[in-house]
């Protein structure tokens, strides 16, 4: 486990490497997202079962991966649906 563990340490820079290149992307529709989902999930479902990450922080790398543009969109989403829910 322990030479597992050491490979799974040196992809976590891909997983953040993927965040920071998914920021600057564009997600136009649902297949755009699962397509970013299926790349993320590769990455990070290993780093979760070796407990390199937990699970607050694999939907942390989740969340601040996707376009800003699409956390505004989500955010005026959840609002009009809860008007209790207020987004930064």
């Amino acid at each position: 486990m322990g030479a597992y563990s050491k490979t799974l340490l040196e992809d976590k820079p891909a997983v953040a490497q993927l965040v920071k290149k998914s920021t600057k992307g564009v997600i136009k529709d649902e297949d755009d997202l699962d397509a970013y989902y299926q790349r993320f999930w590769i990455m990070a479902a290993g780093l979760i079962e070796a407990e390199v990450i937990n699970k607050k922080q694999h939907n942390e790398y989740f969340w601040k991966g996707l376009p800003y543009n699409l956390h505004y969109a989500i955010g005026d989403c959840l609002e009009t649906q809860n008007a209790d829910f207020e987004s930064d």
